[in-house]
């Protein structure tokens, strides 16, 4: 997020906006007539988990996509930030999907559409807070020099994790307040290619062992 030219975006923010309120919710729909297609003998709600579940795209496995030069940028751009954000925005559906295939939506007021906005909103504003700030202040201490060479990397990584963080302690979605905050501190001008590479080798490698563990568990259930 934090490689998005901001001013940019702003340009071309209706395609990302299609995107994520229009393709995303069609892809959804699509998948649960899916599931139910595919599988008879399951409930509705179960189909709706697992279109849920499948239908954003998956942010680290399209690193590579991002990064690559012959594709122009205004795609990568938009691609990107349709990524960064699909997780966020359809973990409320997905949550009230499971709440409903346990038949518990009737007992559980905390999953009301209200809700599912204030947890984005929190995660937003987090997000845009942290980064802003996280970005005025490393260019404060580089120019005091304040912080030892070689320490900006770190401190951006940290700025990651802490978005997320701020974000579910707060109740909101740490989802978006990562991505929103990536952008927020881009957009400070101060997101050189130095300082998010350490962050982005951590992001690789972390999805290496997220799904090292899921086959490590899943190999034998099957």
């Amino acid at each position: 997020a934090a490689r998005v030219d901001v001013r940019r975006l702003r340009a071309d923010a209706r395609v990302p906006m299609r995107l994520l309120l229009i393709g995303l919710p069609l892809s959804v729909a699509v998948g649960v007539g899916l599931a139910l297609a595919m599988f008879a003998d399951l409930d509705v709600w179960v189909c709706a988990v697992i279109a849920a579940a499948v239908a954003p795209t998956d942010a680290a496995l399209g690193a590579p996509l991002m990064a690559d030069r012959r594709i122009p940028g205004r795609i990568r751009r938009e691609l990107n930030v349709e990524s960064g954000l699909n997780d966020g925005l359809v973990t409320p559906i997905v949550t009230f999907a499971i709440a409903g295939a346990v038949a518990e939506v009737g007992a559980r007021p905390d999953l009301s559409p209200g809700i599912a906005l204030a947890d984005l909103a929190i995660g937003l504003v987090a997000g845009v807070a942290l980064g802003l700030a996280g970005g005025l202040l490393l260019r404060l201490a580089r120019r005091r020099s304040w912080a030892a060479s070689g320490t900006e990397p770190l401190a951006v990584l940290a700025l990651a994790l802490l978005s997320y963080a701020a974000a579910v302690e707060l109740g909101g979605n740490g989802f978006v307040a990562a991505f929103v905050g990536g952008l927020a501190f881009g957009a400070t001008r101060e997101a050189t290619a130095d300082a998010i590479e350490l962050a982005s080798q951590a992001g690789e490698l972390l999805a290496i062992a997220v799904w090292f563990v899921f086959g490590a568990i899943a190999v034998p259930v099957l």
